[in-house]
């Protein structure tokens, strides 16, 4: 089948108000959440205990395995799936004739390295931060979901955060999104950023801001690159 047709199917997203990306996810919402959750699933399987890629749910001996872990597995299929949607949304949308990823190959190339620079660099803070949220009491010791949660997805709000502006800038340029970040682009991006630190993060005000302000400085960071550059 020819790609053009198989992202399209005749149905030009413009018309509708779309952008090439929007128009690709309305199109195959349907394979992409099937794909997301079948990946999803997998990956909660595999992951039997989540604790295994912890540095500080288990220092403290009253934490111990709990019924919360199946809910960290489920946050961790969750995410795993929503990666998987996500890149297979951008090479569907690879596929539209109006877009041009591989033209901006070297800044999706230089947003993976940052993502998996600032992945390293959010786990290697993450043990510090629960001391700190511990010793001001905002985290219990034993709280272990809020711990993992913290340890493996805090990591995650940095790496969008770092990767965010160079992302959304070859997005803009190669004409899978609108041109410039407007209203639409910024207006998705917040409200997954939003989604994401209410899914994520532990209940407390404090953990979301944590997970807010990386991916939010990345966008502002991208908004001012292409209004003042």
């Amino acid at each position: 089948m020819d790609a053009t047709s198989e992202t399209l199917d005749g149905f030009d997203p413009r018309s509708s108000g779309l952008s090439p990306l929007g128009g690709t996810l309305r199109r195959h919402w349907i394979r992409l959440a099937f794909n997301g959750v079948l990946v999803g699933f997998l990956a909660s399987h595999i992951l039997q205990d989540p604790g295994v890629l912890s540095l500080t749910a288990g220092r403290h001996q009253d934490v111990a395995f709990t019924t919360t872990d199946y809910l960290v597995r489920l946050e961790v299929g969750l995410l795993v799936g929503a990666i998987a949607g996500g890149l297979h949304l951008l090479n569907l949308t690879s596929r539209h004739p109006d877009v041009s990823l591989w033209g901006e190959r070297r800044s999706l190339v230089a947003a993976a390295v940052l993502a998996g620079g600032g992945l390293f660099v959010g786990r290697a803070v993450a043990p510090t931060l629960v001391s700190l949220l511990v010793a001001t009491d905002r985290l219990a010791p034993a709280a272990r979901q809020s711990m993992l949660e913290l340890e493996l997805f805090f990591p995650v709000a940095v790496a969008i955060g770092v990767a965010a502006a160079p992302t959304l800038l070859a997005l803009s340029r190669s004409g899978a999104v609108t041109p410039r970040l407007s209203g639409q682009a910024r207006g998705a991006f917040v409200l997954l950023t939003v989604s994401f630190a209410a899914l994520f993060s532990p209940p407390d005000p404090a953990t979301f801001a944590l997970f807010a302000i990386p991916p939010f400085v990345g966008l502002g960071v991208a908004i001012w690159w292409v209004e003042f550059r």
